[in-house]
């Protein structure tokens, strides 16, 4: 896959073995640049970026974009819901019979309950496997430690087959360039789409890096 950006020279491919790593010294392009990727997760489009593969322009909006690494929300709406959905089709007839004869007997217990109170109470008896889930408050649990949770995230993304493009804003700030190393080779090996944008420039290329570096001239450099 391709990516165009309208008021750059370079095309930036992202490719399954290698991570794109974007370094923009100028401060306009790259908040213009970082614009452009939440318009497309806030409002499906963005009028300066591009996607394309065998040179056929996609309508591509499935991305997620992280920038505070104090918060990463693991547990977002869209992973709950894939996550659900996952639970609920690796269910057998067995899991089944068994759940669904449990809620009988909680429901059971629940209608005794609201005999003893002198108001026309009513309780809905329909099974839902995705309420229960949401009952239980089934979620991903977070980790302490930034590379842990990048670690986590791959697996998020290759268990619950997201397809997305994973757009990482300034890592390289909280990262060491072994633990940089180490999350190349997981997203590599888990065939898990990274891109990272950085507000300056870091040098040479890493190991399994493409890079491209904007200076603040706007002249650019593809390593």
């Amino acid at each position: 896959m391709k990516i165009k950006i309208d008021f750059l020279e370079n095309e930036l491919m992202i490719s399954e073995d290698t991570i794109l790593s974007i370094e923009i010294e100028n401060k306009k392009y790259f908040y213009r640049i970082v614009k452009n990727l939440y318009n497309i997760v806030n409002e499906g489009f963005a009028e300066e970026i591009h996607f394309s593969e065998n040179n056929k322009e996609l309508n591509f909006t499935n991305i997620l974009v992280i920038n505070d690494y104090f918060n990463i929300d693991l547990s977002s709406k869209k992973n709950i819901t894939e996550l659900y959905k996952k639970i609920i089709s690796s269910m057998d007839e067995g899991n089944n019979q068994e759940i669904r004869g449990l809620y009988d007997k909680m429901y059971k217990t629940i209608l005794k309950l609201l005999s003893n109170i002198d108001l026309p109470l009513v309780v809905s008896k329909s099974y839902d496997m995705e309420s229960l889930l949401k009952l239980m408050k089934v979620s991903i649990q977070p980790k302490d430690e930034l590379i842990d949770a990048l670690f986590l995230l791959i697996d998020i993304e290759k268990t619950l087959n997201l397809n997305r493009k994973i757009f990482l804003i300034n890592l390289k700030q909280y990262l060491s360039k072994e633990e940089l190393n180490e999350f190349y080779k997981y997203a590599i090996y888990n065939n898990i789409s990274i891109i990272l944008i950085d507000n300056q420039s870091y040098g040479p290329t890493l190991d399994h890096e493409k890079k491209l570096i904007i200076d603040d001239n706007l002249e650019e450099f593809m390593l």
